[in-house]
């Protein structure tokens, strides 16, 4: 548990630290932070249906393309990043496919324990077609970047502008809502963040 702990902690500095050794030239240190979010992704998810020896022959895998084929592992620290958007924008998408639940919707009717009112379920909606759009936008801005920008720039707005914009975007739904909809409780957006993390299994199903 302590070694999951630490690795779920480096994955959250992640974005940051991978900005911070492309305006730096750190190699090591991007194809680093990139396994430590892949290992991450894999402990969380797949990681429950897999043995532990397959996961550490992957991660040794890896360390072994890195010091092998330098190059190759350079390409694949700058895949994390936009695989993360890609798969949020995913996760979100694909609730809105009927006969599906809407994920913002889910996490309503988790938060409230019932169904929502149709005028909220029509809200949740549109709530979750915006979070869709909004990670698949920066999937595809982050790998036209890749392809025509600088790297550093590419860095900044996959790595940092994305990461800032995503409170952003929750503190605005969340001030959008409370005036919406006056006469229903809603949990502040820490308590409401903090309970998604904690029923993810059930919220991401």
């Amino acid at each position: 548990m302590k070694a999951r702990g630490a690795i779920t902690f480096l994955a959250c500095i992640a974005p940051l630290a991978l900005h911070l050794a492309v305006l730096g030239d750190s190699t090591a240190v991007m194809v680093f932070f990139s396994l430590i979010i892949v290992l991450n992704f894999a402990l969380y998810s797949i990681g429950r249906h897999l043995p532990r020896w397959l996961l550490i022959a992957g991660a040794l895998g890896a360390v072994f393309l890195f010091f092998a084929y330098r190059e190759l592992a350079l390409q694949f620290a700058f895949l994390p990043p936009m695989l993360i958007y890609m798969l949020f924008g995913w996760l979100f998408g694909r609730t809105l496919m009927r006969p599906r639940m809407p994920l913002v919707q889910r996490i309503a009717e988790l938060e409230h324990g019932g169904p929502l009112p149709a005028e909220m379920a029509a809200y949740a909606r549109g709530v979750t077609w915006t979070w869709t759009a909004f990670f698949m936008s920066m999937t595809i801005v982050s790998m036209l970047l890749f392809q025509f920008a600088t790297l550093a720039a590419w860095s900044f707005f996959t790595n940092v502008f994305g990461y800032l914009a995503i409170p952003v975007l929750f503190i605005g739904e969340y001030w959008l809502r409370v005036r919406r909809f006056p006469h229903y409780q809603f949990d502040n957006p820490l308590r409401a963040a903090i309970n998604v993390t904690r029923r993810a299994p059930e919220v991401f199903r």
